[in-house]
């Protein structure tokens, strides 16, 4: 396929960029961004395919996408910067800071466990539809509303929709900003970067959903199945009834098709667990200028080593497999490289935004084609992980 591909390559790191022209050049991508920075400096920063779904706007390095899970790691980025600031104590219970959410019991919960996804309010407790996600007060009041699914910190189910939320307004109470606003004030503009929570134009790429997946046994529930991947069904006949139900709660209540991003309303959102619109160059820059030892406004050592230290690491009830989370991050599992350190966020059908202290190493990616992959683990979508083995081999 005649691809073009355009941008920047430091000289040491040929091989990482050779991987990611592969991609784009044998159909894997319609189009997709990278960038690394190594030691603070940046090293990759390269587009290449197309935008639109009729494949004639090319991609450019500037070119924004909706990069799904991938902003809960930017979000947590907000979160470290705000405990950094002493504006959010992680011990503090939820209700200090947002009273309302103290309602049923919830009390107890701290901003900790929270955030480390260990507070049972991974889901709704009642049902929703896709149009319910896009008003803010409404959504908060349900959660405000809800119990705990269970004594908080005991299990671990990933909130998948809710943590935009609970972690949204808890900031938003802290700080007295809108959650997009803080965000902007204190993660992206001190960096340059361009990462917002929804668009509000049409300069956007849109997203390109792959083929669904082929016809589903009877284990595990269809919806399912395409939400999370081909793999979920083969793996299906393993996973606990109390996991299948996690599951179902988490993902098809309600169910969000890829196609969705392309929509208006989408684009106008806040979704801070979802919608954060953003290209590889900016979401590289945002970890390497708040996670780069040395750099004058990096986060402080000591709220890093505690944001990035193991909260849980139980088989998440939401996703099937073992995941260790930090305050926000999920720390590496094999998606971030090699060393056990590195810690980020990736995003369902590709995306992914990292940082490796070991290896000095901010690592963004963001494309358009949607390829869910959830039910792979251990690792990413192939084309990611071709990048960072190759990445990885430049660097040693």
């Amino acid at each position: 396929m005649n691809v073009t591909t355009t941008g920047y390559v430091d000289p040491g790191f040929k091989r990482a960029a050779e991987a990611f022209r592969a991609n784009c050049a044998n159909g894997v991508e319609c189009g997709a961004s990278l960038c690394v920075y190594a030691d603070g400096r940046r090293v990759i920063d390269v587009a290449g395919g197309y935008r639109d779904l009729a494949r004639t706007k090319p991609w450019l390095p500037s070119t924004k996408v909706n990069v799904y899970s991938t902003t809960k790691g930017i979000i947590s980025l907000l979160l470290a910067v705000l405990i950094d600031k002493n504006m959010l104590d992680p011990d503090e219970p939820v209700s200090t800071y947002w009273p309302e959410f103290g309602a049923e019991d919830k009390h107890r919960i701290t901003v900790r466990l929270l955030a480390s996804h260990q507070a049972g309010l991974h889901a709704f407790a009642r049902r929703v539809a896709l149009e319910d996600l896009y008003n803010w007060p409404e959504c908060v009041k349900q959660l405000e509303r809800q119990s705990a699914a269970w004594e908080p910190g005991t299990r671990t189910a990933y909130q998948a929709r809710t943590f935009g939320f609970l972690i949204g307004e808890l900031i938003q109470r802290a700080t007295g900003y809108t959650i997009a606003d803080a965000l902007s004030h204190y993660v992206v503009r001190p960096a340059g970067g361009d990462f917002t929570l929804g668009m509000d134009g049409d300069d956007v790429a849109d997203i390109v959903p792959a083929p669904p997946p082929p016809g589903v046994g009877p284990a595990v529930d269809v919806r399912l199945a395409t939400v999370l991947g081909p793999q979920t069904m083969s793996g299906g006949r393993y996973f606990t009834d109390d996991q299948q139900e996690t599951m179902r709660a988490v993902f098809t209540n309600p169910v969000i098709p890829p196609e969705a991003a392309n929509t208006p309303a989408w684009r106008r959102a806040v979704l801070p667990s979802s919608n954060g619109h953003s290209n590889a160059r900016s979401i590289a820059a945002l970890y390497d200028y708040h996670c780069r030892s040395g750099h004058y406004k990096a986060l402080s050592p000591s709220v890093l080593r505690d944001v990035t230290e193991v909260q849980t690491a139980r088989v998440d009830l939401s996703l099937s497999f073992p995941v260790r989370y930090g305050i926000g991050f999920t720390l590496n599992g094999s998606e971030f490289g090699p060393h056990g350190s590195a810690f980020g966020h990736r995003g369902i059908g590709g995306s992914i935004g990292f940082y490796d202290p070991m290896a000095h190493l901010a690592v963004g990616y963001a494309m358009n084609y949607w390829v869910p992959r959830v039910g792979d683990w251990p690792g990413n979508d192939l084309r990611v992980d071709g990048i960072l083995n190759a990445l990885y081999a430049d660097r040693s």
